[in-house]
């Protein structure tokens, strides 16, 4: 974000770069609003300011909040439940699901317990931090009359905030995230990256401006997923990519113990909790609440089917993690006789599962698309930025499940996963000042080759005070 300010200003842009003042009650990154972390936060942002060059104005978020609206968000509302998190909005904006999300993303929670006083403390505070914020963008705007607002990822109670004030206002905001090459980013205009029919309009748009070499490049994206690679060759040239691979500990060739290879072998690749929750209505639109729903009512289903057989992947990203989602899975594995639960750090591999797999279930995972590039039928279950592209079937309600599972369909024409890995390979822009090498760590993400790094005791309180947070939250149910 420093090097997108950077070229604004150098383009002769009239660059206001508002920064966190340690006032919002909670975040994404410090839910118990922890001092130690606050400080390593500030001091860190006021590192990168000192390293641009050119004129900028540096503003605070509280410069643009008088007395009188702080004392009437006083931060005391309680939310009862989930429901009504979901449902709470100030001004038209989505607090409740902002503040959902931020409390997801670090609690790796699919539901917030509020009848725990902690959860309920902190999702109040979050709460609040989206209602201050969006009165102070709304002030900003109205002071500052700018042409575009930029901010990154957009989903959590900060940025959140901002984006809905943006939308109201009539002021058109670029919401940044990472691409998939490594020292770019993409950007969606007033909207967030988990727009549904933004996305799939973006990859329609791309792949019609696309050059004819187009195929090679998208083929591209799913053999460097299937190999693991950080480093991927495509029309004449290496693309590094920020891509994490899961597969690196799991054995090429291995299956379950159980696999019969004379059934129907039915492949479940699951997502991690935080993953699929806590972005909007659309969201909500799926046929069973949880993942654990779904693989309990599947297999009820076709319990009297002896040729059928339900594998479920839990992501690998779910390893070391501890939670209902991975208890119920597990609880699942020991009831049925039909169900076979891979747990996240198992070594079975995720691609020798798909080669192997009669039909693939997902709810959110990109493997959807890997799926149906691959040549195996898939059958997505919730909402999804992949539902809509027509490469995969999107049943309405259970009984469409079990008979689309029953009748093994054939796969769909794979022409739309080629357009989504053209997207990943293509839609990000470079900046002229950030560079990354994930090989060296935190050292490798660079501004103007500086790392940003506080050291010392600040960081060192900082990072003994996230990693409590840490386990204090993912043990907190």
């Amino acid at each position: 974000m420093l090097s997108i300010a950077q070229g604004l200003i150098d383009a002769g842009h009239d660059v206001v770069l508002v920064g966190c003042d340690k006032s919002v009650p909670a975040c994404t990154a410090n839910l118990d609003h922890a001092g130690a972390i606050c400080d390593y936060c500030t001091a860190r942002r006021d590192k990168g300011y000192a390293l641009l060059s050119g004129r900028f104005t540096l503003k605070r978020i509280d410069e643009y909040l008088d007395a009188d609206t702080r004392r009437k968000l006083d931060g005391t509302e309680r939310v009862p439940d989930a429901d009504a998190l979901r449902a709470l909005h100030y001004r038209g904006a989505d607090v409740g699901y902002a503040a959902f999300s931020s409390y997801a993303y670090v609690a790796r929670k699919a539901e917030p317990n509020l009848r725990n006083a902690a959860v309920a403390r902190t999702i109040s505070r979050l709460v609040h931090t989206g209602k201050l914020v969006y009165e102070a963008m709304t002030n900003a705007i109205a002071a500052e009359k700018p042409d575009r607002v930029i901010l990154y990822h957009g989903r959590s109670d900060i940025d959140r905030a901002a984006l809905r004030a943006c939308q109201h206002g009539g002021v058109e905001c670029w919401v940044y995230e990472n691409a998939l090459s490594l020292n770019q980013l993409v950007y969606f205009k007033n909207a967030l990256p988990q727009d549904v029919d933004n996305f799939a309009r973006t990859v329609d748009e791309l792949w019609a401006q696309a050059p004819a070499d187009k195929h090679t490049i998208a083929e591209s994206f799913y053999t460097m997923r299937r190999q693991g690679q950080s480093d991927v060759q495509a029309a004449g040239a290496t693309i590094a990519t920020q891509d994490r691979s899961y597969i690196t500990r799991q054995t090429r060739g291995t299956l379950p113990d159980d696999w019969d290879g004379t059934r129907k072998n039915i492949v479940f690749y699951g997502t991690s909790n935080d993953e699929f929750i806590a972005i909007g209505p659309d969201y909500e639109d799926r046929l069973y609440p949880t993942q654990v729903d779904a693989l309990a009512r599947i297999s009820a289903s076709l319990q009297d089917d002896p040729s059928v057989h339900l594998y479920f992947r839990i992501h690998p990203r779910q390893a070391r993690v501890r939670d209902e989602l991975s208890d119920g899975l597990m609880r699942l594995d020991r009831e049925r006789n039909n169900v076979t639960v891979i747990p996240a750090d198992s070594d079975v591999s995720s691609y020798t599962l798909l080669d192997n797999a009669d039909l693939v279930l997902t709810f959110r995972s990109t493997m959807s698309m890997q799926a149906v590039y691959w040549g195996k039928p898939c059958l997505i279950l919730s909402a999804s930025i992949f539902r809509p592209l027509g490469a995969t079937y999107n049943p309405t309600t259970h009984e469409e499940v079990i008979e689309l599972i029953r009748a093994l369909p054939p796969p769909k024409d794979k022409t739309p996963a080629l357009k989504v890995g053209y997207y990943y390979m293509r839609s990000g822009s470079s900046h002229d000042y950030f560079t990354a090498d994930i090989g060296k760590g935190r050292k490798g993400y660079t501004f103007r080759g500086d790392a940003i790094m506080v050291t010392g005791l600040k960081r060192w309180r900082y990072v003994m005070s996230r990693e409590r947070q840490r386990l204090k939250w993912r043990k907190l149910l």
